[in-house]
């Protein structure tokens, strides 16, 4: 989410927490002169319904302040309502609490297993709700910061959650896809498993249902490249 429509999260590839190059998501504080300003990653809905024992958020973080007054921070936000509301975790982090290398005024890339740190926080109170989780980078003008290897873990290490949730939320971007060869005649829609109809091969519009483990419906309308034109539940 980029409410001012400038720097916002991105992907990209690095040195991540095991020196090896992995993916990440990152946000370019060190050029985002709009202090104040926030941009959210979500996840998709995690369950946290069935078997769940010790639900732990884990995620790699590596940042830089740019000085002692100008910094950044990072606070994470939890909705268990598909995302329509969020109240804030017990993670805020910024300034030097966030720092995971020292202040510096050149932009901060993690090059080193040192420049990483293990974060945590604890999903216990949430069990018996399918949750999102949103990252909110909170831009100071400091310097850049990067995520990865975000999971949802039991503290055994076992994976419990992190699969989307057969709930659906309405403008839900995952919720389809097309797959176009390249061709603007050529479509490949895959709507999901769970969808009705599941695939099709036309432009559209398309009139996809997806039923929840709480009997709702929803039901979108997919036309052309571009995504849902309405949605209805």
């Amino acid at each position: 989410i980029n409410p001012d429509n400038a720097r916002t999260w991105q992907f990209r590839t690095g040195s991540g927490p095991n020196n090896q190059t992995t993916g990440m998501a990152w946000i370019n504080f060190f050029n985002y002169n709009s202090a104040g300003q926030i941009d959210e990653l979500l996840t998709p809905i995690i369950d946290l319904n069935t078997g769940i024992v010790a639900p732990f958020l884990y995620f790699d973080v590596a940042y830089a302040r740019y000085s002692a007054t100008l910094y950044d921070g990072l606070r994470i936000d939890i909705s268990t309502d598909c995302g329509n509301t969020f109240v804030p975790t017990s993670y805020f982090k910024e300034n030097l609490d966030l720092a995971t290398a020292g202040t510096q005024t050149s932009q901060f890339t993690p090059n080193n297993p040192s420049h990483w740190r293990r974060d945590s926080v604890d999903l216990t109170p949430y069990i018996g709700n399918n949750i999102r989780l949103k990252f909110v980078g909170i831009n100071g003008y400091g310097n850049n910061l990067y995520i990865t290897n975000v999971a949802v873990n039991t503290t055994t290490g076992v994976v419990a959650a992190m699969q989307i949730s057969p709930e659906r939320c309405l403008g839900d971007s995952l919720l389809f896809n097309n797959l176009s060869s390249g061709n603007i005649n050529t479509y490949l829609w895959d709507f999901g498993t769970d969808a009705s109809p599941a695939t099709a091969n036309t432009a559209g519009p398309h009139q996809v249902s997806y039923s929840s483990a709480g009997n709702k419906t929803i039901i979108l309308t997919v036309d052309g490249p571009n995504g849902p034109a309405t949605a209805s539940q």
